[in-house]
Order: C-alpha cells, then sequence, then structure tokens
C-alpha cells in the first residue's frame, strides 16, 4: 500500500518535472531568442571590390536628326529627248561643267540647220539691199533717180539688216537648245543619286542627278517647343553620330521660327566639320546641354545580366547581396546607374574569364 502511494507520488513529481521543461522551451529546436531574426548566408566574397561612386556629371537633351547637306542641286534635263549616253555614277566626285549625261540631239542640230540656213539667206538679202541702196544713191544726185526709189531702197536695206539680226538670234537659240542636250553639272560636288539610264525618255522637270556637296554637311533636328530657348544661334553643341560611333562638335547655324503644328518641334540646323565616312542621309543627335545633375558611376564589370534584369554585388551588414538596378548612359570607363544605388555602397565583382584561343591546347605548368 506504501509503495503504490509512493509510486504515485513520484509519477507526479515527473509530470510536473516534464511540464516545467516544456514550458520553459527545452524540448524546442531551431527557433531563436525573442528580439533576433534568422540572417540568410550571404552570397560569395568577390574578387574585387570597389565603391559606387556618386558626382555631378552634365545632362543633355537628345534630339534626333539626319544629316543633310547645305548645298544640294537637283540636275533635271531642259529639253525632251532620249538618253544616249550617262558619264558619271552614284557617288562620283564631279567639277561645275563635266559631263553627266547625254540626251538625243538630232533634231536639235536639225534645227541648228534650218537657222543657219536662214540666216545666209538673210545675208543675201542684205548684200543685194545694200548694193541697190549705193546704186541710187549714186544716181539721185544726177537725177537719174527719184526720191522715192530712194526711199525705197533705204527701207529695204534697213529690213534686211533686221532680218540679219533675226537670223542670228534664232541660230543662237538652235544652239542654245543644241547644247541642253548635253546635261553638265551646276556645282562642284559628290553624285548622291543616279536616276537616268540610257535609252530613257527624259524631260523638262524629271530629275536626272543628284549632287551634293560633301564638305557643307549639317545635322537638321527637330527640337520640342519646351527646350527651344536653351538653343542659340552660334551655339557650340555636341553631335553624335552613331554609325560613325563618335561625337563631333557642331555650331548652331539657323532656328527655322516656326513649330510644326502636328509635332510642336522646331526645326535646328547644325553646321558640322568635314568628317570622313559622314554622307546625306544619315542619323545623328543633337546634344542640348541642360544644369548638371547627381549621378551614381559602376565600372561595367560590376553588372551582372541575366534576360533584362541587371544586378550589382552590395556588401551589407558583412553580407554580401544582390541589388538589382536601372542602368542609365556609360560615362567613359563607368556606367551610370538611375535607381538601386545611392552612391557609396561596397560592391564587389569577378574578373570576367578570358576565353582560350580556337586550336590551343591546355598545359599544366611545372610538371
Amino acid at each position: 500500500m506504501k509503495i503504490s502511494r509512493l509510486a504515485g507520488i513520484l509519477l507526479a513529481l515527473m509530470v510536473l518535472g516534464v511540464a516545467i521543461l516544456w514550458f520553459g522551451g527545452a524540448f524546442e529546436t531551431g527557433k531563436v531568442s525573442p528580439g533576433e531574426e534568422e540572417r540568410p548566408p550571404g552570397l560569395p566574397s568577390p574578387e574585387t571590390q570597389g565603391k559606387a561612386l556618386r558626382e555631378d556629371r552634365p545632362a543633355f537633351y537628345v534630339a534626333v536628326g539626319t544629316i543633310r547637306s547645305r548645298t544640294e542641286a537637283t540636275v533635271a534635263a531642259q529639253v525632251s529627248g532620249r538618253v544616249t549616253a550617262v558619264k558619271v555614277d552614284a557617288g562620283d566626285t564631279v567639277e561645275q561643267g563635266d559631263l553627266l549625261a547625254t540626251l538625243d540631239s538630232q533634231e536639235m542640230a536639225t534645227r541648228v540647220g534650218q537657222a543657219r540656213s536662214g540666216l545666209d539667206a538673210s545675208k543675201a538679202e542684205l548684200a543685194d539691199a545694200e548694193l541697190q541702196y549705193g546704186r541710187i544713191k549714186r544716181l539721185l544726185p544726177e537725177r537719174a533717180a527719184t526720191q522715192v526709189q530712194m526711199d525705197a531702197a533705204d527701207a529695204r536695206l534697213k529690213q534686211a539688216r533686221a532680218a540679219v539680226a533675226a537670223a542670228r538670234k534664232k541660230v543662237e537659240e538652235a544652239r542654245i537648245v543644241l547644247d541642253y542636250t548635253q546635261v553638265r553639272a551646276p556645282m562642284t560636288g559628290v553624285v548622291s543619286k543616279r536616276e537616268a539610264e540610257a535609252g530613257d525618255l527624259a524631260y523638262p522637270g524629271r530629275p536626272l542627278f543628284v549632287i551634293h556637296n560633301p564638305k557643307g554637311l549639317r545635322l537638321e533636328a527637330s527640337v520640342r517647343e519646351g527646350m527651344i530657348g536653351r538653343v542659340k544661334r552660334d551655339q557650340k553643341v555636341g553631335v553624335d553620330l552613331t554609325a560613325l560611333s563618335t561625337t563631333v562638335d557642331g555650331t548652331v547655324e539657323e532656328i527655322v521660327p516656326s513649330a510644326d503644328p502636328l509635332s510642336r518641334s522646331f526645326l535646328v540646323k547644325v553646321a558640322l566639320p568635314v568628317t570622313g565616312g559622314l554622307y546625306p542621309g544619315m542619323f545623328g543627335r543633337l546634344r542640348i546641354p541642360l544644369e548638371a545633375r547627381s549621378t551614381v558611376l559602376v565600372p561595367p564589370a560590376a553588372v551582372s545580366q541575366v534576360g533584362q534584369l541587371r544586378t550589382v554585388r552590395v556588401l551589407k551588414d558583412g553580407r554580401w547581396v544582390r541589388r538589382y538596378v536601372t542602368l542609365g548612359e556609360s560615362a567613359g570607363e563607368q556606367v551610370e546607374v538611375l535607381s538601386g544605388l545611392d552612391g557609396g555602397e561596397t560592391i564587389g565583382w569577378d574578373p570576367m574569364p578570358v576565353p582560350e584561343a580556337a586550336g590551343e591546347e591546355e598545359t599544366d605548368e611545372g610538371l
């Protein structure tokens, strides 16, 4: 009886002890103390570390435009005729007066011949009128000719002289028309377009060639009305030539003083220096300076990209974490970060692996 009672007391004490340990957390694992948070493991430490720099950089408003020639001539035929020969191709350099093409001149040459025949007839008539006038003038003092005859001879002489002058004008006109069958360059420059082939029918108003001056190129850009006040005539501005991967200094040459009612933009023309490889029709960007702005810069090697997402490895509270960023323009050997970094953060990156040259075999040194 006493043993059973003692066993019950011991069992009660054991249950009480287990309860105390349970509520005291002795049987709980994997929990952290109150007020603390479990920290996930950080990224591996990078081989290279640096700082995200914050500095003030010049800001620009960019307006797109097209390269055009300040001096451009469209060459068209001045008479109708079949093209018999084309002497130049697109890209050829020509001097003023150089022959570009020839037209069928048979009809024009016939007109010149007819005009010359008319001139010869007028000259013969003039010679006869002068002879008759001289004969009557000698006979008039001897009263062998009348004053009426003298007046008639004088009128005939004047009429013959006028006929000769008119015939000469017709010959000159016919020669000019004949010369129109020789299509010549109106200026020195480069043939940018050739729109004529042998056998084509040419007529007044139809373009045959386009010639531009390669030493007088400029950028024509559309600047929105909110920025036109920042552009002044003779102002020095930068022009990005995308195709040539370069930026040149231009001078604002002209600002058209009326806006396009559809785009609400002004046409600005910027004179460009002579640049090799630059041609009319190419693309360019006009950079209009604005107030300087504060930017964050990092090395391009510090930026990792997966698909459309870009990240930078940042040291935070002793751990390396990945920070999503939005990039802007390149600035020399740095790239601009628009969002994701405030500047001053410690960043890290691993050097890019150098690809092995094709055909080379791996070797182990020290063997």
